[in-house]
């Protein structure tokens, strides 16, 4: 017992001095930290297997398939950016003016409330007889029916005149990223598509869209395999 003390501290003393056997514990140490993350994005490696109804993704992921609803992903991916973006700096100069006209109430509403579209990425102005000149919307909004969104976006001000709170500026945050997301139905490209899957496996906190619709339905193969019969 005694021998085995005397050999553990000689060991001890040897690594304590020796500045070689330190650099290879540590080096060796690095390796296997690396070869264990690997093993984790090895696990996590999707595959997407195709596209159901032009609307959810079939992607498979070791021993299971994962449903995505693309739009709802897509939703919730851009309302996270939006919240992430400086509103009153991300925004794109619109080369020709957009003039959207609304109804005489929602023109009266927005009249003393107008910087409510400032906060949120836009830059209009009132032009009488109920229009509104959009000169600069959000960049994630390019390519998009801008004048859909202001009209919407003029309606809710409307309605909450009185109190312009940092929930209804969420919701109008809504909007914009429901109407900027791809559609159900739309024809996407494949990178379109390994994009938002790329950004979902990096954010495994993005489950439900800013509705609160599950953006994803995950199957196992054990569960397909007792579907079919395979195993009790």
């Amino acid at each position: 017992f005694n021998g085995d003390n005397k050999n553990k501290q000689t060991q001890y003393m040897e690594y304590k001095n020796n500045d070689n056997i330190k650099n290879e514990i540590k080096a060796q140490t690095i390796k296997n930290i690396e070869k264990e993350e690997q093993q984790n994005i090895d696990i996590d490696e999707v595959k997407i297997v195709g596209e159901i109804f032009t609307t959810y993704l079939l992607v498979q992921n070791n021993e299971s398939i994962i449903l995505i609803d693309k739009h709802a992903a897509h939703e919730r991916i851009n309302f996270n950016k939006l919240k992430e973006m400086d509103l009153t700096k991300d925004r794109q100069i619109l080369l020709k003016p957009i003039l959207v006209h609304i109804s005489r109430e929602d023109y009266n509403g927005i009249i003393n409330n107008i910087d409510v579209f400032d906060k949120i990425g836009f830059g209009v102005e009132t032009f009488g007889d109920c229009d509104i000149l959009v000169r600069e919307i959000p960049i994630i909004l390019s390519g998009t029916d801008v004048e859909s969104v202001v009209e919407e976006i003029a309606h809710s001000i409307f309605l909450n005149k009185n109190e312009v709170t940092p929930e209804v500026l969420d919701n109008l945050l809504h909007s914009i990223a429901c109407k900027s997301a791809i559609k159900a139905g739309d024809r996407n490209s494949t990178l379109e598509l390994e994009e938002i899957v790329s950004i979902l496996r990096e954010n495994k906190n993005i489950k439900y869209c800013p509705h609160g619709r599950p953006i994803a339905h995950t199957i196992t193969k054990k569960e397909l395999e007792k579907m079919f019969g395979r195993i009790q």
